[in-house]
């Protein structure tokens, strides 16, 4: 299956933080560089505290691999 994916993991996981920060920067044009740059660290928080609780189970883990919106 990995064989036949279309990214590594690696870049799975890249993409999907690229994604959500290009959805930060136009959904909030208004805010401020270092507005955004504070957004996305909490943001970061959040992943990291949704992994380290619900490992494979996490929310973001379901949405990296693919099987949720």
């Amino acid at each position: 299956m990995l064989e036949n994916a279309a990214y590594t993991p690696q870049e799975a996981f890249i993409d999907f933080f690229n994604e959500k920060r290009d959805a930060l920067d136009m959904m909030h044009s208004e805010w401020s560089p270092a507005e955004k740059d504070h957004r996305e660290i909490q943001f970061l928080g959040q992943v990291e505290q949704d992994l380290r609780t619900r490992g494979p189970d996490s929310v973001y883990m379901t949405k990296l691999l693919g099987n949720a919106d």
